[in-house]
């Protein structure tokens, strides 16, 4: 009950409503204050975080994290400041003991009396059995006290003036600027909202973007451009840069541009670009230079040519294109290209292709300009270097065309083949290659020598070189003996309407036997003129020998005697030299002869001798004269011995030399004396040649006067006229050439010879016979004629028997394995073999003739050269001592019946070629089996003499395949369809034959 009464007075006790009205008063204000003070925090937070970021923006690109750390500590204020109001206000919501407590803080006058009240209007009293009264006599005190005071001012307001004032502070540097600068400002409320997002800062300064990374030459200086955009808000009057690894640098501004010049560098390196509140960032990257690695040009060639194109790389030269060509240039770079440019009058883009650039189809001509090529690769970097391109231009060239191998004028006799090496060059193309000749006839042939044209080579439009071989012969080609022809290779390339180029005129001079005799003897007499040459060099280094040897020993032992005596060495040494090319051109005119069978045994087996001790001379003896005289030259202290030594050799040189000389003049004197007879017969064979001529034309001649006759008759007359007038001057010569021959050698018959042609008037009588022919007394003329010739013949042969008496003296008391007869047999099978190999090339040339009618008339003029050859060896026949010569003469003679037979059908083919093959290698003497050659090389000593070689048969025929002329379808010579006269086999000749020609091809061989 009790406690029910105090309960009941306890609701009873309430605050006075004044003092209640002043404290919701309070509450009010306090509410207002501290929500305006929240609010105050939260916008300057905002302002400060935003501030701050549109400050920093002005000078750097604030980064995400500071932008999120702007924004995070923004909102995190925001909290606090909600959370605190919340807690304040809402919960937990403040009673009115808090309101109290904040109330008297501020009005100190009523100290805890206000608080107190509201703890007994609350409900909290010290004790319970306080009266009610009492209470609220209390409040109603504490009320009317409270009236004096002014609730409103009891919340404080200085934390909202300074929040209020922070506010305005910081909405005047951060709002203003952002409104001045609404760009600025929304640029920076963009970043600061969106802290994550890629928003590039607004500037005032708004630059030209440089890339992310900078390409610069390595190690080069370098500049780098910033541009000022027109839009800029602000213009600063310079830049500032910060290159990592260097110093700050500083460029001012020129019309809206900063160029910053840097250093070079080796090595990567950040550089930073600041003008006013722009920055731009980027990576700097040394590389070297793109360098042009090749320049290559297509050469369009014009189209007669027909070529393909000419792919030229070019150099640092200057290169030259042909005239009316196309030029392609194509350059290729160590990089990846951006750009590439050309620049003649002006300059002009290129196409580029990775890292390549074309300037396409380009005229020859326009080259002839200075052409300048630069490149920019796709760094930007530009060569070190422009390529500068100056071009020539040449024309086609006319082809060049020569003849190899011969001299420019040659001799020749009408049974030899004279090979032609013909090579054409041309810089683009030789189409083809031919031979053309021309010439003239002596006077006792009836027709004119027909030109003639042969095609030796086609090329084709890639072949700048042409090269053939062509065989000449006078026989396959019907150019009688007497004649001169004059030869020519042509050639001719792809321009059209050019005239074909023309090589040096080649002359041939076909001779005669007796003109070749007496050419060889000419030669000869050269050679002989040499070794006197050398002779008397030889006395002269004797001569300094002795001289030498007189001196007093200490002159001997000096210096100087050292230089003469090397002097003297290196004289023996030239001279060993020029007696091998001597013993080289000897040989050559041994081998020659051998095709003249003119020229007899014994000036061939003397002029072998020659060859065979001058080689021996010139490799033995002469260099051990010069050993010995630099041993003389070496030992000063005894240098006698060595001198009277080298003295010694110098005498058996000098001695060898006269031989020589002794030997060559022994030759030339045979050869001139054969010469005289020879000359004789060829007179004698001109006069039959008129007699027989003059038979022939004797019945429609006879009786008519010279202005009767038609032109053909006397152009004939005229001829006839001439060949006797040639004839005439022929004996004149030899009858004044006599005397000085028979000087020389004092043999008797010469000069008998000559008596007999002065009392027989033979120049008067000649010429009477000259003037019948012309006046058409062809009756009278040609007993005169027949007589002629029987004097001839006669003289000749008075001449040729005193030879032959004169040899068989010469030949006394030399004791020899081989007679004479043998020997002579011996040389004539080996000029039978030097004629048929020659023989055996022309009957190649004539089977691959396609005119039938030549085919014919070359055959039968083989079959006589056949025949010739054969009648040579008849001659022979019963003269060989030597029973396995005959024998082999026989063979040879019985392989040759069968190939004339052949060539009379007549048939130059395969078969003929395969007899005249077996023939050669018969007379080659070639031997697989075992033989006696102790015996051979004897025997061949006596004829020859024993000089070194080369081996048998490497400058004869050689072997030959199944593809070679002179084979039938691959099968041996021998297995041929043609049925054999008769004949045998090398291994049954003589063994002395055979080694006997294996030596003297040995020599011949060392021509070679």
């Amino acid at each position: 009950m009790i406690n029910q009464d105090t309960a009941r007075q306890h609701d009873e006790i309430q605050l006075p409503e004044a003092l209640e009205r002043q404290l919701r008063r309070f509450t009010r204000r306090l509410f207002c204050v501290e929500t305006f003070l929240a609010l105050c925090g939260v916008a300057c937070l905002a302002l400060l975080s935003y501030g701050v970021l549109l400050y920093v923006d002005r000078f750097v690109d604030a980064p995400v994290w500071l932008r999120v750390l702007l924004i995070s500590s923004a909102m995190l204020g925001w909290v606090c400041f909600g959370l605190h109001w919340l807690h304040n206000w809402c919960w937990p919501r403040r009673d009115l003991r808090t309101l109290a407590r904040l109330a008297q803080r501020h009005m100190t006058g009523m100290g805890d009396r206000l608080l107190g009240a509201v703890e007994l209007a609350s409900g909290h009293r010290t004790e319970a059995s306080m009266s009610t009264a009492l209470c609220r006599a209390a409040l109603a005190q504490v009320a009317k006290e409270a009236t004096r005071h002014d609730f409103v001012r009891a919340v404080p307001l200085r934390r909202a003036r300074l929040a209020g004032g922070a506010l305005l502070l910081l909405v005047l540097l951060v709002l203003l600027p952002a409104i001045i600068f609404p760009l600025a400002g929304r640029n920076t409320l963009a970043r600061w909202v969106r802290p994550l997002a890629s928003i590039e800062r607004y500037t005032f300064v708004q630059l030209a973007e440089l890339p992310p990374q900078l390409h610069v030459a390595h190690g080069a200086p370098f500049v780098v451009t910033s541009r000022v955009l027109p839009g800029s808000r602000w213009i600063p009057s310079f830049a500032s840069g910060r290159l990592q690894g260097q110093g700050r640098i500083r460029a001012s501004l020129q019309d809206n541009v900063a160029d910053m010049h840097l250093q070079g560098l080796t090595q990567e390196a950040d550089l930073q670009i600041r003008i006013g509140d722009a920055t731009l960032q980027t990576r700097v990257i040394p590389m070297h230079r793109p360098e042009l690695l090749q320049v290559t040009a297509v050469e369009m060639l014009p189209g007669y040519l027909q070529r393909e194109p000419l792919v030229t790389p070019l150099g640092s030269g200057r290169p030259s294109f042909l005239a009316g060509s196309t030029v392609t240039l194509t350059g290729t770079v160590s990089r990846a290209l951006q750009e590439a440019d050309v620049y003649v009058s002006e300059s002009s883009s290129l196409p580029v292709q990775s890292n390549s650039f074309v300037y396409a189809g380009i005229e020859a001509e326009t080259l002839l300009d200075e052409h300048v090529f630069t490149w920019r690769d796709v760094y930007g970097l530009e060569g070190a270097s422009p390529y500068v391109l100056r071009a020539d231009l040449h024309a086609d060239q006319a082809p060049r065309v020569e003849m190899r191998g011969v001299e420019r004028v040659i001799t020749m006799l009408d049974d030899e083949v004279l090979t032609f090496r013909v090579r054409a060059d041309d810089d683009y193309g030789v189409q083809e290659t031919w031979v053309e000749w021309s010439g003239v006839t002596g006077s006792q042939h009836e027709t004119p020598l027909p030109d003639g044209r042969h095609m030796v080579a086609t090329g084709a439009p890639d072949r700048v070189t042409l090269e053939a071989s062509f065989p000449f012969s006078a026989i396959a080609l019907g150019i009688p003996e007497d004649s001169v022809v004059r030869l020519q290779a042509y050639a001719i390339d792809y321009l059209p309407g050019r005239e074909p180029s023309v090589s040096v005129e080649h002359e041939i001079h076909i001779l005669n036997r007796v003109e070749h005799a007496d050419a060889l003897r000419t030669r000869m007499d050269a050679v002989h003129a040499r070794i006197e040459s050398l002779t008397r060099e030889e006395e002269r280094l004797l001569e300094v020998s002795r001289d030498l040897a007189t001196l007093p020993a200490e002159q001997l032992a000096s210096d100087a005697t050292s230089a003469q005596l090397r002097d003297s060495r290196q004289a023996e040494l030239d001279n060993a030299a020029e007696a091998m090319d001597v013993a080289g051109e000897a040989r050559q005119l041994l081998d020659e002869a051998l095709r003249n069978d003119t020229i007899d045994a014994e000036a061939l087996h003397t002029w072998s001798e020659l060859v065979e001790r001058l080689t021996s001379l010139a490799q033995g003896d002469m260099p051990m004269t010069a050993q010995a005289l630099d041993q003389a030259a070496a030992q000063s202290d005894e240098r006698t011995p060595a001198l009277e030594s080298a003295m010694q050799l110098q005498e058996q040189v000098l001695e060898e030399l006269r031989r020589l000389e002794q030997l060559a003049n022994q030759t030339v004197e045979n050869m001139l004396a054969r010469n005289f007879v020879n000359r004789l017969r060829q007179v004698a064979a001109n006069e039959r040649q008129i007699h027989d001529r003059m038979i022939h034309h004797l019945p429609e001649f006879v009786g008519l006067a010279p202005d009767a006759l038609s032109d053909m008759q006397r152009e004939e007359i005229e001829a006839l006229a001439a060949l006797q007038e040639q004839a005439r001057y022929e004996a004149g010569t030899i009858q004044d050439d006599l005397p000085g021959f028979f000087s020389r050698t004092r043999q008797g018959a010469y000069f008998e010879v000559f008596e007999q042609m002065q009392e027989k008037q033979t120049m008067d009588g000649l010429a009477a016979l000259h003037e019948k022919i012309a006046y058409n007394r062809m009756f009278m003329a040609i007993g005169v004629a027949a007589d002629w010739e029987g004097q001839f013949l006669a003289w000749a042969d008075l001449l040729r028997d005193a030879q032959d008496s004169d040899g068989d003296g010469d030949g006394e008391g030399e004791e020899e394995e081989w007679s004479d007869a043998d020997i002579e047999v011996i040389f004539g099978l080996l000029r039978a073999r030097q004629r048929e190999e020659t023989l055996r090339e022309q009957t190649r040339m004539a089977s691959q003739t396609a005119d039938e009618e030549r085919h014919a008339r070359v055959a039968q003029r083989l079959a006589d050269i056949q025949e010739d050859i054969a009648a040579g060896l008849r001659e022979l026949d019963g003269t060989a001592e030597h029973p396995g010569l005959q024998e082999l003469l026989l063979a040879v003679i019985g392989e040759m019946d069968e190939a004339t037979a052949l060539l009379n059908r007549p048939r130059a083919d395969a078969d003929v070629i395969a007899i005249q093959t077996v023939i050669i290698e018969m007379l080659s003497g070639s031997d697989d089996g075992d033989g006696e050659g102790g015996a051979g090389m004897q025997m061949m000593q006596a004829i020859l003499g024993s000089m070194p070689g080369s081996g048998l048969m490497e400058g004869g025929p050689g072997p030959q395949t199944a593809d070679e002329p002179g084979w039938v379808d691959g099968t041996d010579p021998d297995d041929r369809g043609v049925e054999r006269a008769g004949g045998t086999v090398a291994q049954d000749w003589p063994v002395e034959y055979r080694d006997a020609l294996q030596e003297f091809y040995n020599i011949m061989d060392g021509a070679q």
